[in-house]
């Protein structure tokens, strides 16, 4: 269907919502000859005859009448769709795309918070270590603990943490006469064996070297960054924590900070969303609020 013949449909349209040419010229703003022609235009083009004039009235013809009910049911279909789409950018669901320590032990124990500010918007929460290439992901929102911001997206810097050692209270206890320095050489100490996109510390030897601090050998491998934390709550050793991932076990009594220095993590947290969704209020809504809960 070509521009013309689209057009000339809302210019039917018009005619029939305004009941007169001249009103349906203003509400289009175009001339009331633009209307005229627009008509006589379609009823050559179509082999009949839209409209029934006279001096005195205006009314469609059986044709007319079927063409002007197929243009307001292809209307409403658009309407609907596009209400969709503003509905779709305002509230539904936000699927938010993060790696698996930070939706675990940060993320997902403050979602109701979010959920009960924004009741209209619901987070579907996946978790993918890997930083995949624009447009290959279904993703509104992706938060990310990486030393440069994902490329192809709208990112923005949310903050950095503290990397430390801590461990159970029971462990301590196992240890009362010793600094947390002097702890962590005779301890067992605890460490992932690859190195994950939020693994930012790949072992023990580089954080004791940053930290000035000497270690114990007696190190225990786990495949995953969760198994090292739950390793370390369950009193099996020294685990090094970031400030965000361990601050709820920290605050419940799970686990203590030993009183070696923190040193600054070299990573920091990235908020990024395709170019084409940073101004959807849903994913501003969701950023908003993520700044204001790392700041805080």
């Amino acid at each position: 269907m070509d521009k013309q013949l689209l057009a000339d449909l809302l210019y039917l349209e018009a005619i029939a919502e305004q009941q007169s040419f001249t009103a349906a010229a203003s509400a289009m703003g175009v001339s009331q000859s633009a209307i005229s022609q627009s008509i006589k235009r379609m009823e050559t083009q179509l082999g009949f005859p839209l409209l029934e004039r006279t001096t005195r009235r205006m009314r469609f013809t059986p044709q007319g009448e079927r063409l002007l009910l197929g243009v307001r049911k292809a209307l409403g279909e658009i309407k609907g769709a596009l209400d969709q789409i503003h509905s779709e950018r305002e509230e539904g669901v936000l699927r938010v795309e993060t790696f698996a320590t930070f939706g675990m032990y940060w993320l997902l124990p403050r979602l109701p918070e979010f959920h009960k500010l924004h009741p209209g918007i619901r987070v579907y929460l996946n978790t993918e270590e890997s930083i995949r290439p624009a447009g290959s992901s279904d993703a509104d929102v992706m938060l990310r603990f990486a030393s440069a911001p994902p490329s192809g997206f709208y990112s923005q810097a949310l903050g950095t943490e503290q990397i430390f050692p801590v461990c159970s209270p029971l462990l301590f206890q196992q240890y009362p006469d010793l600094s947390g320095a002097q702890m962590l050489q005779q301890a067992t100490l605890l460490a992932t064996a690859n190195d994950g996109s939020d693994n930012c510390m790949k072992s023990w030897e580089q954080w004791s070297q940053r930290a000035g601090v000497n270690v114990s050998k007696d190190i225990i491998y786990f495949s995953r960054t969760e198994l090292v934390l739950q390793a370390a709550q369950a009193g099996q050793g020294v685990a090094l924590g970031r400030t965000y991932i361990v601050a709820d076990a920290i605050a419940n009594g799970s686990l203590i900070a030993l009183d070696a220095d923190p040193i600054p993590a070299p990573f920091t947290y990235y908020f990024a969303t395709p170019y084409e969704r940073a101004d959807w209020p849903k994913v501003k809504k969701f950023r908003d609020w993520l700044m204001g809960m790392l700041v805080a």
